[in-house]
């Protein structure tokens, strides 16, 4: 019973603040850590990147840089609505797991085609971790310290996009550039470790309502379209043919995504 209460505490109501909260804080600021690095890192070490695959089709390289933040970005929503159905923690877990196997795939990629695969599975399984690792951390702190965690989350992910360019150089001067993912592998086991030791779950899942699979469609594709056509602009040209429906059909999706929801 006493769990069962715990778990239907709204987040904004004062709670004793364990000696594991600010264990927890660091593990979810861990998974940010990893969102953020992996949007930038790969700027860095593209020419090395381009320079490993000589016979790659250059149209398809392009899409190491952005089979990321499309993923990333468009999964987010749907999500934050598995974690509220299956459980924040299980989500969590999943997403650390899918970030270790994919920046180990990266890492190794013999292929171009594999590597971008790699990427995107990055993006998804960040989108996992990342929301879920909020909705982990501020239930466990009493409302009057939750801006501050909000603050301290948010800060290391934006230190560790800046200390991207930095992991990204160190690893092309010591190694190579699959180094860049590879480095990622110890820092996802280091948030399961977290993740084991002072994560609680913080929601009851919820399965009673039928997962809205169609709304959880239009929703990514709606935000894919957006990031797609914001990323191809400045290389292809804004009146390109592409970007053009890709911003038209996201803003044809939007109201209708609106209403459904």
């Amino acid at each position: 019973m006493r769990r069962a209460s715990t778990l239907s505490r709204p987040a904004g109501s004062d709670v004793d603040l364990d000696s594991t909260a600010w264990w927890a804080l660091a593990t979810g600021s861990l998974a940010f850590v990893l969102g953020t690095v992996n949007v930038t890192v790969t700027n860095v070490g593209f020419n090395d990147i381009l320079a490993s695959f000589p016979d790659a089709d250059r149209s398809l390289t392009g899409w190491i840089l952005t089979s990321y933040s499309l993923t990333f970005a468009s999964t987010m929503l749907a999500a934050g609505r598995l974690a509220d159905r299956y459980g924040r923690l299980t989500v969590f877990k999943v997403g650390l797991i899918g970030l270790l196997i994919s920046s180990l795939a990266a890492g190794v990629a013999p292929t171009v085609w594999l590597l971008v695969i790699a990427r995107g599975v990055q993006g998804l399984c960040g989108a996992l971790a990342v929301p879920a690792s909020l909705g982990l951390i501020l239930p466990r702190f009493p409302e009057s310290k939750q801006a501050t965690v909000v603050g301290i989350w948010a800060s290391v992910g934006m230190v560790a996009s800046g200390l991207a360019p930095v992991i990204a150089a160190l690893s092309l001067s010591l190694a190579n550039w699959r180094w860049m993912y590879l480095v990622l592998v110890p820092i996802s086991l280091l948030g399961l470790l977290g993740a084991r030791l002072f994560m609680k779950e913080t929601a009851e899942r919820d399965v009673s309502k039928p997962l809205d699979l169609i709304g959880v469609l239009m929703g990514s594709s709606m935000v894919f379209l957006l990031v797609f056509g914001t990323l191809r602009g400045p290389t292809a040209g804004w009146t390109n043919i592409w970007v053009v429906a890709a911003f038209a059909g996201s803003a044809l999706l939007f109201p209708i995504f609106l209403f459904r929801s």
